[in-house]
């Protein structure tokens, strides 16, 4: 596993990985009969926090399907699920934590985006808009090194174990 400095960079690897993506597959983990959603993250970062490692995600979601529906519903219970690959595959992650819906008009008003006004008719009044947060966020992430491969092939070409070309790099960290 990661040191205290490996897992503040990896961290910071996954907060700027997700802002520069911002799509998360999404599920409700008690929701059977649903798949994981591909959802865009609001990221929001701590204007406190040095080390930019921290931040809390957010989704607009609907009222009447989906995964806003599902929490809303009650049934499938508020534990959360998602998965997250980085655009250069570099950061990968599972997530694990809580939704719950927020009703705080100036959070709405600070993640508004274009992109959020393309889903809601009526904008940030539509009667469909939910605002969702996952809570209590763990993930175990996972930095892939890009020259991975050809370590391998090496390894492989002078009569060594592959899979030892490749250490690890992951952690399992509080989001």
């Amino acid at each position: 596993m990661v040191s205290a400095n490996d897992e503040l960079d990896l961290k910071r690897d996954f907060w700027n990985a997700l802002e520069e993506s911002q799509t998360l597959m999404l599920g409700l983990v008690g929701d059977s009969t649903k798949m994981l959603r591909p959802m865009t993250a609001q990221i929001d970062r701590s204007p406190l926090d040095e080390s930019d490692s921290s931040a809390e995600i957010y989704f607009f979601a609907s009222r009447g399907e989906g995964v806003g529906a599902s929490l809303l519903q009650g049934g499938s219970g508020s534990d959360a699920i998602a998965a997250f690959q980085s655009k250069g595959h570099e950061i990968l992650a599972s997530i694990r934590g809580s939704l719950s819906v927020v009703e705080e008009r100036a959070t709405v008003d600070r993640l508004w985006s274009p992109f959020a006004e393309l889903y809601y008719e009526e904008g940030k009044a539509d009667p469909n808009l939910l605002l969702l947060r996952l809570d209590s966020a763990t993930a175990e992430i996972w930095r892939a090194d890009a020259t991975g491969f050809f370590k391998s092939i090496a390894f492989k070409l002078l009569g060594k174990d592959p899979g030892r070309a490749n250490p690890e790099d992951r952690g399992a960290i509080s989001i």
